[in-house]
């Protein structure tokens, strides 16, 4: 069977290097998704909207787990044909692959660094949010605190308060 080219031979057969192209190309369909939802997240966060901020999160982490099995599927693949795993494997297997598996795997991979940027993009905003929203609790906070223990003085001025008067005043 022309198949079974093995993984240290000058070529790879074509129905193998069809099977991890088609296989690139559902992780790719899974990352395009992702992407996708990952906009849609970075919109959210830029609008401080909540409303099905949830759902969407909750569709995000169903993505990532599907994206994380079609890639567990190709590097299953990849073994079976006797590939190392990592970036060893990816290494070996891209030296004898034909252009059109190249290009899937060179397309996966950049879709793959994109979404890992829009990710950590989508997480600074999320920090930043964060970080406003506890300014904005202390500061609100702090100006009850403040509020409670200063009064008017007679001349019309915030004087500070003490919690207990003095026996002399009372």
């Amino acid at each position: 069977m022309a198949e079974l080219t093995p993984p240290g031979s000058r070529e790879l057969s074509p129905e193998r290097a069809e099977r991890l192209r088609v296989q690139l190309e559902r992780c790719r369909e899974r990352a395009a998704l992702l992407a996708e939802t990952l906009e849609r997240e970075a919109e959210y966060l830029g609008e401080r909207r909540l409303d099905g901020y949830h759902e969407l999160v909750q569709r995000k982490s169903e993505q990532i787990e599907a994206l994380e099995r079609s890639e567990r599927r190709l590097q299953r693949r990849l073994e079976e044909m006797g590939f190392p795993q990592g970036r060893e494997g990816a290494r070996a297997i891209l030296r004898i692959a034909p252009p059109a598996l190249r290009e899937a795997w060179e397309g996966l991979e950049a879709s793959l660094r994109t979404l890992q940027a829009r990710n950590e993009a989508n997480g600074r905003l999320i920090f930043r949010s964060l970080d406003h929203t506890q300014r904005l609790l202390e500061l609100v906070a702090n100006s009850h605190q403040a509020a409670a223990e200063q009064t008017y003085g007679t001349d019309g001025a915030y004087t500070p308060r003490s919690r207990s008067r003095p026996i002399t005043q009372a």
